[in-house]
Order: C-alpha cells, then structure tokens, then sequence
C-alpha cells in the first residue's frame, strides 16, 4: 500500500475521531426539554464534523475521492435520529454544491 494513501487514511479518521471528542465534550445534555432544538444543534454539529472531514480528502486516483462522510451521515441516521441526519446531510450536501460536485 502507498504510504500517502496509508497516510491519508490516518488522517481522515484521527480527524474524525477528534471531532467525535469535541462533540461528546460539548454534550447537549441540558435541552432535553427542547427536543426539536437538541435535534437540530446535534444535526449542526455533525454537519461541521462531516464538512470538516470533506475538507480533508484522501486523492486516490483523478476523480476518485474518499472520505469518511458516508460513514458519518450512516451514523448519524443511526444513533442521532431523523432531524440530525437530515441537518447534517443538508450542510454537507451544500459545501459538496460549493465545492462544484454534484
């Protein structure tokens, strides 16, 4: 294996996994009252997490571009709910619009 895809991948998923840190440091605990608030501020958050993570690519081939926003937005759909995923996939489809992708 090449070790700038090696290296790549490394990056990606110590990126990803530091961002996990920061939003589970950051813990939306206190508006459990307001479910519709906590959906959409997790949703927001995870958005900021997949957009960095698109920001940090690994190149393979020209054209062929991985990172681990599939992953994420999997995830979130899992473990977060609905509204969170949808947030997230909203905010990382428009920086992918911004980007010039379809």
């Amino acid at each position: 294996m090449d070790t700038s895809i090696l290296a790549g991948l490394l990056n990606n998923a110590a990126l990803l996994l530091a961002m996990c840190l920061v939003y589970d440091t950051l813990s939306l605990n206190y508006w459990t009252t307001r479910p519709k608030v906590q959906g959409a501020l997790t949703g927001a958050i995870l958005g900021v997490i997949g957009v960095a993570v698109m920001m940090n690519p690994l190149y393979w081939y020209p054209g062929i571009i991985f990172d681990t926003r599939s992953v994420l937005l999997s995830m979130a759909g899992l473990f977060f709910g609905a509204v969170p995923a949808l947030v997230a996939m909203g905010m990382t489809a428009a920086y992918r619009l911004h980007l010039g992708g379809s």
